[in-house]
């Protein structure tokens, strides 16, 4: 350890009793708000993107669809469902790098819906495709995107509250 890392260590709590003004941090959002809007455009088409190509290949039928209506709506259902969930978790993963506890919790939430996802594409496998399996199965996909929309909104709630007390602070 150098001299001037072990300066800082031993004299940390001096250097944190000063608090820059809220101009300060509004000056700073400014100048990096454009920056991190297109990183945070880029990585959103590309979880789009990896997600849709993750879908095809997933989804994709042994046999070619027979062009039913039936299949056509599941399949609409599927990417619907699968984009809205990507868009969420797009917004949400920034809010959940703060929140660990809650990204825990979400993980273990989808694991879960997975494991359910897995059992019903199995049914649909052996040909067990009757309206309650596809029904099921477009219910795991709502489920996931209800999850994340709920966990979105306590965690920008939250945020919101955290920026008042700064506010207030300052």
């Amino acid at each position: 350890m150098d001299k001037l890392e072990k300066f800082i260590k031993e004299n940390r709590d001096k250097f944190d009793i000063y608090t820059p003004p809220g101009s300060v941090w509004r000056k700073i959002r400014r100048e990096t708000g454009v920056r991190t809007f297109y990183w945070r455009a880029a990585a959103a088409i590309a979880v789009i993107i990896t997600g849709l190509s993750m879908l095809y290949f997933i989804t994709k039928p042994e046999k070619p669809l027979t062009g039913s209506s039936s299949d056509r709506e599941l399949n609409e259902a599927i990417v619907f469902y699968s984009v809205r969930f990507n868009e969420l978790f797009s917004t949400a993963e920034p809010l959940l790098n703060t929140r660990p506890e809650l990204r825990r919790e979400l993980y273990a939430d989808m694991e879960r819906l997975d494991s359910i996802m897995n059992d019903i594409k199995k049914d649909l496998k052996d040909r067990v495709a009757n309206s309650e399996v596809i029904e099921a199965l477009i219910q795991n996909y709502r489920s996931r995107v209800l999850i994340l929309e709920e966990m979105l909104d306590i965690l920008k709630e939250n945020e919101k509250e955290n920026e008042n007390d700064r506010d207030q602070r300052l």
